[in-house]
C-alpha cells in the first residue's frame, strides 16, 4: 500500500467498530482459555450498520459519505464459463465445482498456487487487472509479480487488500487467504476490522485503512 489518504471517521463510526471489536476480538488470553473452539458466529444486526456514516477528507475537501446501512451483497451463484472478454487462461478453472456451488466452495475446490487462483477469481468477477489493483491501492509492479509467478507468497496485508478490491465476503477471503498460507482470526485486530468492513459491504480500501489507523494496527 502507497500515498495512504487519510479520511477521518466520525464518533459514531469509532464506536460501532470498537463495539464490534469488543463482541468478537479473542485476546492471547482467551486463545490460551480455548485453544480448539471455533469462534462464535456473529450477528450483524440493525444495530451493527452505519447509517451513512461521514468520512472527513483531511485535506479538506468536502466530506465523503459511505452507506454502511447497507447489508454485504450476496453472491450469485458463478457461472461455469469465462467471462466474455476474460484475459486469462480458462486451463485455471478446469477444476469446477457443480454450476450451484457458492464462489467460496469453487475456491475450495481449486487445487492451485495463489497467483492462479486470483487470475480466476478476477475474471469470474468480470474485472480487469488494473480495476483490482487501483482499488487494492497497489502498484502494478507488485500486482505485476504476483501475475507472473506462480510460487509468489504475498504478505498477508495484500490478500486483504485484494479481498476488499474484490469486494469478496468474509467466506470467499478466508479461501483466498489460505491459498497463501494465511488465516483471517480472530485474534487480530486488523483482521476483525477487516471482517466488520466487509460483512457491511464497504470496500473502499481508504475507509479500511483509517479505521485501521485509528485503532493503531497496521494498514493494508
Amino acid at each position: 500500500m502507497f500515498g495512504f489518504r487519510r479520511k477521518r471517521l466520525d464518533g459514531a463510526a469509532i464506536e460501532r467498530i470498537s463495539a464490534f471489536i469488543d463482541r468478537v476480538f479473542i485476546d492471547e488470553e482467551q486463545q490460551e482459555q480455548q485453544p480448539a473452539e471455533a469462534a462464535a458466529p456473529v450477528s450483524y444486526g440493525a444495530e451493527e450498520s452505519f447509517s451513512a456514516t461521514t468520512f472527513y477528507d483531511v485535506a479538506g475537501s468536502a466530506p465523503s459519505t459511505f452507506d454502511f446501512g447497507m447489508p454485504a451483497p450476496s453472491m450469485p451463484a458463478p457461472s461455469m464459463g469465462a467471462p466474455a472478454g476474460a484475459s486469462h487462461s480458462a486451463a485455471r478453472m478446469n477444476a469446477a465445482p457443480m454450476p450451484n456451488a457458492s464462489l467460496a466452495a469453487w475456491l475450495d475446490q481449486l487445487d492451485e498456487s495463489f497467483s492462479t487462483t486470483l487470475l480466476a477469481l478476477i475474471d469470474r468477477k468480470g474485472m480487469t487487472d488494473a480495476q483490482v489493483y487501483k482499488r487494492a491501492h497497489m502498484s502494478r509492479q507488485l500486482f505485476s509479480r504476483i501475475r507472473s509467478d506462480a510460487d509468489y507468497r504475498p504478505a498477508k496485508k495484500t490478500v486483504l487488500a485484494l479481498a476488499i478490491a474484490l469486494e469478496l465476503n468474509v467466506e470467499e477471503t478466508r479461501s483466498l487467504l489460505e491459498r497463501a498460507g494465511f488465516a483471517l482470526s480472530r485474534a487480530n485486530k486488523r483482521d476483525v476490522i477487516v471482517e466488520y468492513f466487509i460483512t457491511q459491504g464497504t470496500y473502499d480500501i481508504f475507509a479500511v485503512n483509517e479505521a485501521l489507523y485509528e485503532f493503531d494496527q497496521p494498514l493494508l
